[in-house]
């Protein structure tokens, strides 16, 4: 489960809730879940590598494009049980989620839990993630969002006029 919050953004629920609405109906639907409710993005998937790949990139991808508005975002990736549907979302995994949002991701950041550090370095070890995370100063892991790969990733599904804005950000990544 992952909890984003977006500072200063309290309308980007309708947009989340139109885009999970157009995944749901696609390959994701058992897969990957996403919603929104006041300035909380919500995203959930199955627990297993893939899921864990899909929710840390669209975690990252979510992040990136915000910023790019101006948006800072604060979250965490988490394991828990959970129920999520496009109409709700409730759980362990959110709980936990929120509660590390709120306590210790102080600054704009995706934390990812201590529980899920082994599985993340795991999938980097067998090549099937580069390495998007990064170590904090006060020793807590979180999504790299400006890290050259990521935002590769986000180039290739984005618009021209979306891409020229990269290139300052990448540098700062590096």
């Amino acid at each position: 489960a992952a909890l984003n919050e977006v500072k200063g953004y309290k309308d980007v629920g309708k947009a989340m809730d139109a885009r999970a609405e157009k995944m749901s109906d696609e390959f994701f639907k058992d897969i990957f879940r996403m919603s929104a409710f006041s300035d909380s993005i919500v995203l959930s998937t199955k627990l297993n590598p893939i899921g864990l790949g899909l929710i840390t990139v669209f975690s990252g991808i979510i992040a990136h494009r915000l910023l790019h508005q101006g948006l800072y975002t604060r979250g965490a990736i988490t394991k828990g049980k959970m129920i999520h549907t496009l109409e709700v979302a409730v759980g362990a995994g959110l709980i936990k989620a929120y509660e590390l949002e709120r306590k210790a991701a102080i600054y704009p950041r995706i934390l990812l839990d201590e529980c899920l550090l082994s599985d993340v370095f795991a999938l980097e070890a067998q090549g099937k993630s580069p390495p998007l995370r990064r170590q904090d100063s006060d020793g807590l892991w979180h999504l790299h969002i400006l890290h050259p790969e990521m935002i590769e990733m986000i180039r290739s599904t984005s618009t021209s006029e979306y891409e020229s804005l990269d290139r300052p950000y990448m540098e700062i990544g590096r």
